[in-house]
């Protein structure tokens, strides 16, 4: 929808107060819209309870922040975000908009800047999580469609981790009983400071790089995931470290058969018990939370992430994405030899996204919440040469060359 052709009204509701309504679509409740505020706060008291920072984003007539800061403490603070300034310019002087916006704990961000961007990902790192107001977002204009992609895909990894939350919780007990060390001591033992470190994923154009990755070898550090850790070794490829995080038992395969390689496995303190107990080799394990004082490393919710976290925070000089496709190509899934299924998802849900051929490609949310995911890391770890040499989707802030010519 474009933003000319919006129609903005206030509806007086049952209660006494208003509701607002963007063409067809109500903000918040045509009836009660106080009392929808007060169950969706309710509902997310994960988000909030015991919490300093809070992050919002979205902030319609205000209702659901009323009840938010009814609930924190006086010294803790709510940061909301909008971009709808047409909105936002209906609204503010709405009275109880005009209220949270004067309450000394809430700061508020609106307009799609790059200042905006910046102080939003400043927030992020404040917090556990983020409370969306969906309608805000649902209505947006046409224009802010990659945040709306953003905070979709930011959703639907939550969604994944809320459900296997039993799962992981099991893991990270068992882990912890293992005879394995911090990867605090994997960085003392294992410098790449200034060195190039290819991190190679397990996307459909894996196949094409895999010789040429042979013939660089010796020049670069090897970083894998494990789904694409026996792509490799079957090109006789021995990489310098393999990362896992997934939880579920299956993740195994992936390390079936090469149980007593001698090459670091870092893993997420959840991952598989069942694959980090079979594998023989020197174990490291890491946190995405701050834990007994060790380093943290942000997993960006997928294996490939992990590995750039951990890439970046041993100081490479350049890191060289190899197979990080984040869409389909010649409709595969995944290089040959993945370790699971390499089938496309059959429901159609599927996006577009730009290739570093300028061809478009098919995709997905999950996908795309990834490449937006490395594309604002890379911006905050400017210090560092990015190149792709995936055939996949374009990464912005990398320089996409063949991998021949990566490291010149």
């Amino acid at each position: 929808m474009s933003v000319q052709n919006r129609k903005i009204e206030f509806i007086e509701t049952r209660e006494g107060n208003k509701t607002l309504r963007v063409d067809s679509t109500y903000i918040h409740s045509k009836y009660f819209p106080s009392k929808e505020a007060k169950t969706f706060i309710d509902n997310n008291k994960k988000i909030y309870s015991g919490k300093k920072d809070i992050l919002v984003y979205g902030l319609g007539l205000g209702y659901h922040i009323y009840e938010l800061l009814k609930r924190i403490e006086s010294d803790a603070r709510v940061y909301i975000f909008d971009v709808d300034e047409e909105l936002i310019s209906k609204i503010k002087s709405y009275e109880l908009v005009e209220l949270i916006l004067r309450d000394s704990r809430v700061e508020f961000y609106s307009g799609y800047s790059k200042e905006f961007i910046e102080e939003f990902s400043k927030k992020m790192n404040l917090v556990e999580d983020l409370l969306i107001f969906r309608p805000a977002l649902n209505c947006i204009p046409e224009k802010f469609i990659d945040l709306r992609n953003i905070l979709n895909s930011y959703e639907l990894g939550k969604t994944g981790v809320m459900k296997d939350s039993e799962l992981m919780s099991g893991n990270e007990i068992k882990n912890g009983k293992l005879k394995c060390e911090a990867i605090d001591n994997y960085f003392q033992r294992h410098s790449f400071i200034n060195e190039s470190i290819a991190i190679v994923s397990a996307g459909p154009s894996l196949n094409e790089n895999i010789e040429k990755l042979k013939i660089i070898r010796e020049k670069v550090k090897v970083f894998v995931v494990g789904s694409a850790l026996k792509a490799l070794i079957n090109k006789g490829i021995i990489p310098d470290m393999i990362c896992i995080i997934d939880p579920h038992e299956i993740i195994y395969n992936q390390i079936k058969g090469y149980e007593n390689l001698n090459i670091p496995l870092c893993f997420l303190s959840t991952a598989s018990n069942v694959a980090v107990s079979s594998y023989n080799g020197p174990r490291y394990i890491f946190y995405n939370e701050l834990k007994n004082n060790n380093i943290v490393i942000d997993t960006g919710k997928s294996v490939a992430t992990a590995v750039l976290s951990i890439a970046i925070y041993g100081k490479a000089s350049k890191i060289i994405f190899i197979g990080q496709d984040l869409a389909y190509i010649g409709n595969r899934s995944h290089c040959d030899l993945y370790a699971h299924d390499n089938s496309i998802p059959g429901n159609g849900a599927f996006k577009q996204v730009e290739s570093v051929d300028g061809i478009m490609l098919q995709t997905t949310d999950v996908l795309l919440y990834y490449k937006y995911w490395i594309e604002k890391t890379i911006k905050q770890n400017g210090n560092i040469e990015y190149i792709n040499c995936s055939k996949g989707a374009r990464i912005e802030g990398t320089k996409y060359y063949d991998l021949l010519n990566a490291l010149n």
